[in-house]
């Protein structure tokens, strides 16, 4: 196993709902996904440079909530292709929002999931995740879920992370789904070699 000294830095984002424009009438809130991926830079030379680990979450929700997010066809259609800039996510799992409408998921499972979870790469670098969210009518895990169930991710530094992603028992999920309440999910019932660290990336 790794020798550890330290743990690593861990950031988190959520419920972005659109907003990747910043809040310009609210001028201490008013950062657009530019200036984070500028701040991401700069926070993951400083941490290259202390030698310690940084790393990056969003819990989902990334859509609804604005004109540019909600008044497009498909929600979101032009969000996701503007978050796929941001190249530096550890991991990103499902929020209500994003599953609220079947034309958005059948869009994330034709571009954006794909995007981080490339057909042809090893699982290993999978970085979107659904522990408990796979696409209806089947209901047999693994090979239906939305996304990635887990994923076991080794860091620059080489510490392995077992990473899953679930979201609470929501009902109104477009038909095009199905979940399974988080606490008796399939995406868990695997062998699994040693990790450094378990994280288990949440929308509740």
């Amino acid at each position: 196993m790794h020798d550890h000294t330290l743990l690593p830095s861990l950031t988190r984002i959520t419920l972005v709902h659109g907003w990747i424009n910043g809040h310009p009438h609210t001028p201490e809130l008013d950062a657009d996904f530019g200036d984070f991926a500028s701040l991401l830079e700069h926070l993951y030379a400083q941490a290259a440079s202390a030698g310690v680990e940084l790393l990056l979450f969003d819990s989902g929700d990334l859509i609804e909530g604005t004109g540019l997010s909600d008044a497009s066809d498909v929600h979101g259609q032009y969000i996701f292709p503007i978050v796929q800039m941001v190249a530096n996510y550890t991991a990103i799992t499902i929020g209500n929002h994003d599953l609220g409408r079947a034309n958005t998921v059948d869009l994330m499972r034709r571009s954006f999931i794909p995007f981080f979870n490339p057909p042809n790469a090893a699982e290993s670098t999978y970085r979107y995740l659904t522990s408990n969210t796979w696409s209806a009518p089947s209901q047999q895990p693994p090979e239906k879920f939305l996304a990635q169930p887990w994923t076991i991710h080794t860091t620059p530094l080489g510490m392995r992370l077992l990473m899953l992603g679930f979201i609470f028992n929501f009902t109104q999920a477009a038909p095009n789904t199905v979940r399974e309440s988080s606490s008796s999910s399939h995406g868990t019932r695997h062998s699994i070699d040693w990790v450094d660290l378990s994280i288990s990336i949440d929308r509740f």
